[in-house]
């Protein structure tokens, strides 16, 4: 089923991924230039009911930058 919001990733394929298995899969990205990770991840306080602030820089590129909400190792990550 397709989301309705343009944030919210339907099926979110990462869901069952490890935070540091989606960093490896982004750094593969020759257009990801820089990948932060924000919040309680970064400085641990991390807990369970954290989520993943995620902020991947880009280069240039034809696909318009957008906000993407999704799920990361079954926890909220936006």
């Amino acid at each position: 089923m397709k989301s309705k919001s343009p944030f919210i990733a339907a099926g979110s394929p990462t869901k069952s991924m490890t935070l540091d298995e989606i960093i490896r899969r982004l750094k593969k990205n020759k257009v990801v230039e820089g990948i932060v990770v924000t919040g309680s991840a970064a400085n641990k306080s991390f807990g369970p009911l954290s989520d993943y602030d995620i902020l991947v820089v880009l280069g240039v590129t034809k696909v318009k930058p957008r906000v993407v909400v999704t799920y990361i190792d079954n926890r909220l990550a936006d």
